[in-house]
């Protein structure tokens, strides 16, 4: 993941001085926003994608017994991109269609747990591949490096800030910050395309 040179505390507040006298919110709602923003920004745009050894109790692999990387939230079925026995890749099926499968291999994802058909793959060299999401900040744990580029920080200061406005219905500093969320968006975009093909596909 990356790592900034400022905490979360640090961003937050340096967020909060700035309009907390003319918009007051609890801290809690800006330390919420930030987890749900970075979530999204590692799910959806920098997808970076991890692998781990599992193992299965009969044909289950319960995500809540997993570990991922450190500073990582816990793996939520969203994040689940693959499974493989014995480095042959599973195929995947939506819960309503694995009672249909056939005899390769299958895997879906229901209920918190990975449910796997591996009718002639052995159970004991099992990797599941998951995109990862930062962990998410409360007030015990906000002295943690802020998971994303320094030269990027004012992307998330404009989200926080935007959604502050709109919580309070200022409509117009709401469209100001969030229309500089969405530019600074797709500067993003471009670094993580020029990122990847510099590293070869890795980001972070």
């Amino acid at each position: 993941m990356f790592s900034a040179s400022v905490t979360v505390a640090q961003l937050l507040d340096s967020v909060i001085d700035g309009i907390g006298l003319f918009l007051p919110q609890d801290r809690a709602f800006y330390r919420d926003t930030l987890n749900e923003c970075l979530c999204r920004l590692y799910t959806e745009l920098i997808a970076e994608v991890r692998s781990m050894n599992v193992f299965a109790a009969g044909d289950l692999i319960q995500l809540s017994s997993l570990s991922p990387i450190p500073d990582a939230a816990p793996i939520r079925e969203q994040d689940v991109c693959g499974v493989s026995a014995t480095g042959k890749r599973l195929y995947y099926l939506p819960p309503a269609q694995f009672d249909m499968r056939d005899d390769r291999g299958f895997y879906t994802v229901q209920d918190g747990a990975v449910r796997l058909s591996l009718p002639d793959l052995p159970r004991n060299n099992l990797a599941l591949f998951y995109l990862v999401c930062p962990m998410h900040f409360n007030a015990d744990n906000e002295d943690t490096p802020v998971p994303f580029p320094d030269e990027f920080l004012p992307l998330l200061r404009a989200k926080l800030r935007g959604e502050a406005f709109r919580l309070a219905n200022e409509d117009a500093l709401a469209a100001k910050w969030l229309g500089e969320y969405n530019t600074l968006l797709d500067e993003f975009r471009l670094y993580l395309e020029t990122v990847s093909a510099r590293r070869g596909g890795q980001l972070c």
